[in-house]
């Protein structure tokens, strides 16, 4: 593209860098970055974003560090997609307790947590059994910030490319059962089939002397 004298900007390297990472390509995409900085081309938080989201799965977390820290100098807000990324990337590798920190830094920054952001910390109390912390995390998060006709997700519509979607307020769920069974239930029904079906998975997880509770805190 450079020898035939078209210049590339933003986009066009953002588009690269983010099928580098996902590639597993990270150090080429690291150098890329380094070739726009030389020709002037400032990075944004969309491709901040890319770079952090593959340096996390690669768990390289001092380059994690340096990015933000570089964000920060270059005066780049961090945005929702960033903690998302961090917070799942963290809570994988069980690193709760990070996570939550990366929570709190959330909300102080006044960028309000979705659902995928609950789901991650969810996640992350379930790969350590935490499974009342995550009940109670549950609890929290339906009783702020996330009403029903102002529940936000996004989604992957193709490779790079993610769209947002709110989703109305309900009075039916469809649970997957297994076997290629899916059934309607009222959210009362759905409820309480999902607590049986959590308090069997609690009493075949946690035996009597297992304990992995964490302080969530008031403000999750």
């Amino acid at each position: 593209m450079e020898e035939r004298s078209v210049e590339p900007n933003l986009v066009m390297y953002s588009a690269v860098i983010d099928g580098l990472c996902k590639d597993g390509l990270v150090t080429d995409a690291l150098s890329l970055c380094s070739r726009m900085a030389d020709k002037g081309v400032l990075l944004d938080v969309v491709t901040y974003n890319s770079l952090i989201r593959g340096c996390c799965s690669l768990g390289r977390w001092q380059d994690v560090t340096q990015l933000l820290t570089r964000m920060v100098r270059e005066n780049i807000e961090m945005d929702d997609f960033t903690f998302n990324i961090l917070i799942d990337a963290l809570c994988k590798e069980g690193r709760i307790l990070e996570a939550q920190g990366v929570f709190v830094m959330m909300m102080k920054r006044g960028e309000k947590p979705d659902i995928i952001t609950y789901n991650a910390l969810m996640d992350g109390y379930c790969l350590r059994k935490s499974i009342t912390e995550a009940k109670e995390l549950f609890n929290r998060m339906v009783k702020r910030g996330l009403e029903p006709d102002e529940l936000i997700a996004d989604f992957e519509v193709s490779e790079g490319i993610y769209s947002r979607a709110s989703i109305e307020e309900t009075d039916y769920v469809c649970l997957w059962l297994g076997a290629n069974v899916m059934l309607e239930y009222s959210l009362e029904e759905a409820t309480a089939l999902l607590q049986k079906n959590l308090d069997n998975a609690t009493a075949l997880l946690l035996g009597p002397n297992d304990n992995y509770s964490d302080d969530v805190g008031s403000r999750i």
